[in-house]
């Protein structure tokens, strides 16, 4: 069995990378794109089921995005020598407009306010959880420079 760190890490490292600037949908912010979404549908939460390939609310369009941290996911359970099977659950879940508290480790400063939240669940039960704190704006592409590393799905 896995120790507590390895998969307190593994989580970490998946909610750092989907938070990260660097996690581009179409050349654009990944995290944009979705609030942009989720205002447009006046929804509040995504949620992406890294397992079984599934974002929720259900939608083909972000299916890029749940596969590509699927194959992250699998990635660094590798380089940590854990098996996959351990794994029952590994859930990403963003609510935005969600806190009010103050934190002080925003990475992103500016815009409407979210939480993102990760979770792997091992056969026993046992959580790892990881939670980031930010702010973020629409997509706006008049506003925003898209990424040269273009990856159109």
């Amino acid at each position: 069995m896995p120790s507590y760190k390895e998969l307190k890490d593994v989580i970490k490292g998946i909610t750092s990378s989907f938070n990260s600037r660097n996690n581009d949908f179409q050349g654009y912010w990944a995290l944009g794109i979705l609030y942009q979404f989720a205002k447009t549908n006046h929804i509040f939460s995504l949620k992406f089921d890294l397992l079984n390939q599934v974002v929720k609310p259900d939608t083909a369009y972000f299916q890029p995005i749940v596969s590509k941290y699927n194959s992250k996911l699998y990635r660094l359970l590798n380089a940590k020598d854990i098996n996959s099977q351990c794994l029952k659950n590994a859930i990403i879940t963003i609510d935005f407009d969600h806190y009010t508290k103050h934190h002080d480790h925003i990475k992103y400063p500016v815009g409407a306010p979210y939480i993102m939240i990760g979770e792997l669940i091992d056969n026993r039960g046992k959580l790892f959880k990881s939670t980031i704190y930010g702010k973020c704006q629409p997509h706006d592409p008049t506003k925003e420079q898209q990424s040269s590393r273009i990856n159109k799905h």
